[in-house]
């Protein structure tokens, strides 16, 4: 599925993420040092945890990722050839794959 991702991080580590296929948002997800959000708005569903976004929730994964760290197994991080950058679950291989836009 193509669509847009708005990635924003603030320097106190907190991030926000929202994945919009046009004209609808699918959904948004939030986190901070030691808590995470994820909103579904197709089922209107909320996930919620503490500590650090757990691997089935790779999106939140993905502004941490950008900022230098490590995902959790299964999931792996890469840089392509062309500047995007990938996001694998090894496990399933699903991915998500994107390039940075200003």
């Amino acid at each position: 599925i193509a669509g847009e991702l708005v990635v924003a991080t603030n320097p106190d580590g907190s991030t926000f993420v929202q994945f919009t296929k046009t004209p609808l948002p699918f959904f948004t997800a939030q986190s901070t040092k030691n808590s995470w959000q994820v909103h579904a708005i197709p089922e209107n569903k909320t996930f919620l945890g503490r500590g650090n976004p757990p691997a089935r929730v790779p999106w939140l994964w993905i502004p941490r990722c950008l900022a230098g760290e490590t995902p959790p197994a299964p999931l792996a991080w890469q840089t392509l050839p062309d500047g995007n950058w990938q996001l694998e679950n090894r496990k399933s291989g699903e991915s998500l794959e994107g390039y940075l836009s200003p």
